[in-house]
């Protein structure tokens, strides 16, 4: 992650790796100074310890790194990566990695970027008040974020079900704002579970309004992160 003016110190580690390593840039963020930067790897194959890092952004450019253990009854030739890019703790890019591991001469990483721009905000018309002000913290931590957030004027129309599908489909994440009123309402379930079908869990991103020891989230969701408390949600609604 750094600025252009950086550009040099970037080539430099990228020279001095041993490894041959790929750049990819896909899109340009936004990024106040003093922001915080939160990267998250993680691999279906097996868990990481310690996968995830934080730093400040004060310009020029920040460094992540991440050790890997890989277990000793891995049989796979490569490993499938993902590391999750949070801005003041609003996703921002999802980056994965296809790394090939069968030997050191053939160590080769294939790279590709998701950056996420847009969203979708699926809600229980109860949660109204305390989402507008989530979405508002939202804002303020990635102010280049488009949100669309007016799903009550699309539900009240006579094309609702096209009108959602087609905002869901041209969004680059569903934030999924959980609660005991979403899992109750036919609209949410209805939103979530066509994200899951077109564009797969990797689009849905849990805001968990509720604890999941309250609201227990979806059954093919239980693997997100429902139960961490993201800092934007906790002070936008105080």
């Amino acid at each position: 992650m750094f600025e252009e003016s950086s550009r040099h110190i970037v080539d430099e580690l990228v020279n001095s790796m041993d490894e041959p390593s790929q750049e990819t840039k896909s899109g340009i963020h936004k990024v106040n100074e003093g922001a915080s930067i939160k990267v998250i790897l993680n691999s279906p194959d097996f868990s990481i310890e310690d996968n995830t890092e934080t730093g400040v952004w004060q310009g020029e450019y920040l460094d992540f790194s991440f050790v890997l253990q890989i277990p000793d009854n891995y049989k796979k030739r490569q490993i499938l990566l993902t590391a999750i890019v949070y801005i003041n703790d609003v996703i921002a890019t999802k980056l994965k990695f296809i790394v090939k591991c069968s030997s050191h001469s053939e160590q080769q990483i294939t790279v590709s970027r998701s950056d996420i721009f847009s969203a979708f905000i699926s809600y229980a018309s109860q949660d109204r008040n305390r989402v507008a002000a989530i979405i508002q913290g939202m804002k303020k931590a990635r102010p280049d974020l488009d949100v669309f957030f007016d799903v009550d004027s699309l539900r009240s129309g006579d094309d609702w079900e096209l009108a959602l599908h087609e905002e869901i489909k041209r969004r680059d994440v569903l934030f999924l704002c959980w609660s005991h009123f979403a899992r109750e309402s036919k609209w949410v379930d209805a939103e979530w579970r066509y994200a899951l079908e077109q564009k797969g869990a990797d689009c849905i991103e849990p805001v968990p309004i509720e604890s999941p020891d309250i609201c227990p989230p979806p059954a093919e969701l239980n693997f997100k992160h429902f139960n961490d408390k993201l800092l934007y949600i906790i002070n936008s609604v105080r």
